[in-house]
């Protein structure tokens, strides 16, 4: 073929309009299309691949998300190690041809991607991650979380920018401070010990699994020594 190439899309077989100079073919609806090149000898040929579009299909292209996000709270007051973990998250899938060419598998999966943001704000946090497990699609652990308001967006590459779902807000709660009273039930006497209670109020969010507290009694007239260490366990 020689010089100068004009081009025409081709839909569901019949040319849509002449050949131009023209290389972006846009506005393309549900169908088949592809693109025919004529040169100065009025040879023709048909470009391959063909792409094939379809109509839109919410059963396997929106993305879903049937699990609520779960939070693990800090250990601590302040501390950055509270966790957002997402399960079971589906979708994001097109028909084979759409817009791959033919001849690929049956439901093309795309990838998932998960961004962070925060729910009072709407402020985008920096942290975008792909699936915990490349072989178990739809799970995402976001690790090394303070306590907040957050909310999780998820998009897949084969969707369009501004095409994703959003789950949240989940709150990760602040664990609370220990709060402990100490009190004599029983005054010493000259021959007589006296008894020292520890009342702990137990953090109001911490995980139960954590709810074990260790007391421990000093003397602080003198040497400072340990004297006594007692735990106590208190159920949520």
């Amino acid at each position: 073929m020689g010089r100068p190439y004009l081009y025409r899309l081709v839909s569901d077989g019949t040319p849509v309009g002449e050949f131009t100079n023209n290389t972006t073919f846009g506005g393309l609806g549900v169908g088949s299309h592809y693109i025919q090149v004529k040169d100065a000898k009025n040879c023709i040929v048909n470009l391959s691949p063909t792409y094939n579009f379809i109509d839109y299909d919410p059963n396997i292209m929106d993305i879903r998300t049937p699990n609520p996000p779960q939070a693990k709270v800090p250990t601590c007051v302040g501390a950055q190690n509270g966790e957002i973990s997402l399960t079971g998250v589906a979708g994001g899938e097109i028909p084979a041809g759409t817009p791959a060419p033919v001849g690929t598998a049956a439901i093309v999966q795309g990838k998932l991607m998960y961004a962070l943001y925060n729910a009072e704000t709407d402020a985008f946090l920096g942290v975008t991650l792909p699936d915990d497990n490349p072989g178990t699609r739809g799970t995402v652990t976001f690790k090394n979380l303070g306590a907040g308001s957050y909310k999780i967006r998820i998009y897949t590459e084969l969707s369009c920018t501004d095409t994703y779902a959003e789950v949240g807000p989940v709150q990760v709660l602040d664990p609370g401070s220990i709060v402990v009273r100490a009190r004599l039930t029983k005054y010493p006497g000259c021959t007589v010990a006296g008894d020292l209670v520890a009342e702990i109020d137990p953090r109001p969010n911490i995980d139960p699994s954590r709810g074990t507290y260790v007391a421990k009694l000093y003397d602080v007239t003198g040497s400072r020594q340990l004297v006594s260490t007692r735990s106590y366990h208190r159920y949520l």
